[in-house]
């Protein structure tokens, strides 16, 4: 009687789906998140800017963001400012899914002076990707990423 129960169970725990479910737990553990993001904007020369620099950290696995503002004219003090929930939710769902190796590791404009430069550290469980944007006119996926962190 025991050993019927026994198997009664198991198969009730394979019908359920259970199965699929840890299933999909163990194979989001086994891709290559990106668990950290480092940005660093320069948009020193540029006059339309007033803001001189933007460096920014984003852990996702603490779930924290970190940002400063540096200005460059005297009468804008420097500010700190972490990205609300909404927009960290909205980063970490579209730097998961980006496949950074696809991505050059240098954007540039030809001819076009004095344009903002954006340097972003990618760290995945395995790998550690840098990627230079001068011009800020990288890929699409880079765009995207530049509107959540360096929005001003």
């Amino acid at each position: 009687m025991k050993l019927q129960l026994k198997y009664i169970l198991i198969i009730c725990f394979l019908i359920s789906g259970c199965k699929h479910s840890s299933q999909k737990k163990i194979n989001k553990l086994t891709i290559d998140s990106v668990i950290y993001l480092k940005v660093h904007m320069d948009v020193f020369g540029v006059e339309s800017y007033n803001i001189n620099e933007i460096y920014g950290e984003v852990d996702f696995i603490k779930k924290t963001s970190s940002f400063k503002k540096k200005f460059d004219y005297p009468i804008s003090k420097d500010s700190i400012f972490k990205l609300e929930k909404q927009k960290f939710k909205q980063l970490d769902s579209l730097i998961q899914i980006i496949d950074f190796s696809k991505l050059k590791t240098n954007y540039t404009m030809e001819n076009i002076p004095d344009q903002p430069k954006s340097t972003m550290t990618i760290m995945t469980k395995l790998k550690e990707y840098i990627i230079e944007d001068y011009g800020l006119e990288g890929s699409s996926e880079l765009m995207k990423i530049y509107k959540i962190v360096y929005e001003y």
